[in-house]
């Protein structure tokens, strides 16, 4: 058995006799409720939170997980409210501060996330998660030039937990060297930014392979792709791996507001499958109605909209939902290679958002001393 899952046969027994002798205390149905997230179950571990806090409504640690649970459900509005609660039990979890500022930006709040930031900072001296915060603001909201300095500082200073944060707006502004600099070695996106597809390909199947329950490499693999164009390597994956759009949306629930699916309907678009692209389309379209329900302000969910009216071939609403992303700060040098939007590729209107996110991108560089992205540049290395 695999580490987790006997971890989790052991301690069920135990658990069952503590409620048995203990049905009053907190804790063992706290414990149920987290044996129920590590199994990515949301419903059971909604239940069994839910009764730790009927019996202690101060319990933090079924708070915390409670919070963590509503993030997967992408009940965000929810997840706030848990927060704010469990900030003011406890102010100096550090854990909770953290998620907090980031649910400000996950639903569009920069001034609630930067107020959030400065109390870290007063509560936590020297953290380095209060790095963290202040870069994921300023990057989320298109203030990249100030993020870029603040990264750069922090890992200077030897803030090693920002790396990653660094390396998203190196990616963004096209500077593939520097994010390699960083990372040490080639990553998935660095190789297909200097045109080693094939690399790429195996690279991100070799990670996918080694931790098949990773959300992160999973999503890596679909993307990689589907830049590449490996349509029916990709619905062989999206077929052997879940089998169905139910299985799918299971292991992803909402975690990058539905961006995996992408790949999937940009596959099935190209091969002609109209009948599945129009039930991944429907079903796409009622995830991102409920994220949107929940109050998700996100630049990025802009984004992920516009890809689904472009795949659904709604020009109107891809162009104004792509607008959006790129006013409220979701800018990325490879815009133009994004193979959702192809379609549009010889729209004027289209063309106009690709200059504007560029001259966008170009003023951060300005601020950062960085030369100018030509409009034939996506990044700085050409495939």
């Amino acid at each position: 058995r695999r580490p987790l899952a006997q971890a989790l046969a052991t301690a069920k027994p135990k658990l069952e006799r503590a409620v048995e002798l203990s049905p009053g205390l907190a804790d063992p149905y706290a414990v149920e409720g987290l044996m129920f997230l590590l199994q990515n179950e949301t419903v059971p571990a909604e239940r069994a939170l839910s009764m730790a806090l009927d019996r202690n409504a101060s319990h933090t640690d079924a708070l915390n997980w409670q919070a963590i649970n509503l993030r997967r459900a992408a009940r965000i509005g929810e997840e706030l409210e848990a927060r704010q609660r469990l900030a003011r039990i406890d102010p100096y979890s550090l854990s909770n501060a953290f998620n907090l500022a980031i649910v400000h930006i996950l639903h569009g709040d920069q001034g609630g996330a930067r107020r959030v930031a400065t109390q870290m900072r007063e509560n936590f001296p020297g953290s380095p998660w209060a790095d963290v915060v202040e870069i994921e603001i300023d990057f989320r909201f298109g203030e990249i030039a100030a993020a870029y300095r603040k990264a750069q500082a922090a890992l200077e200073a030897g803030n090693t937990a920002v790396s990653n944060s660094f390396v998203d707006i190196l990616m963004a502004i096209g500077e593939t060297e520097r994010a390699v600099d960083v990372t040490g070695s080639e990553f998935n996106m660095s190789l297909m930014a200097r045109g080693k597809t094939d690399e790429a390909v195996a690279l991100a199947q070799q990670q996918a392979a080694a931790a098949p329950n990773d959300r992160d490499t999973a999503h890596a693999l679909l993307y990689v792709l589907g830049l590449a164009g490996e349509y029916e390597a990709l619905l062989d994956y999206f077929d052997n791996r879940w089998g169905s759009l139910n299985a799918f949306h299971d292991f992803f629930r909402y975690s990058e507001s539905s961006a995996e699916i992408i790949p999937v309907a940009l596959a099935q678009k190209a091969l002609g499958r109209e009948d599945a692209l129009e039930q991944t389309l429907a079903a796409w379209a009622g995830w991102l109605d409920h994220i949107d329900e929940q109050g998700l302000g996100l630049p990025y969910f802009y984004f992920n909209a516009a890809s689904h009216a472009a795949l659904s071939g709604e020009r109107e609403r891809a162009l104004s939902q792509l607008r959006q992303a790129i006013d409220r700060g979701y800018l990325i040098a490879k815009l133009p290679r994004q193979p959702q939007f192809a379609a549009l590729a010889g729209d004027p209107a289209f063309q106009e958002l690709v200059d504007f996110s560029r001259e966008k991108i170009n003023a951060e560089r300005a601020e950062l001393a960085l030369p100018p992205l030509a409009a034939n540049e996506q990044s700085e290395t050409k495939p």
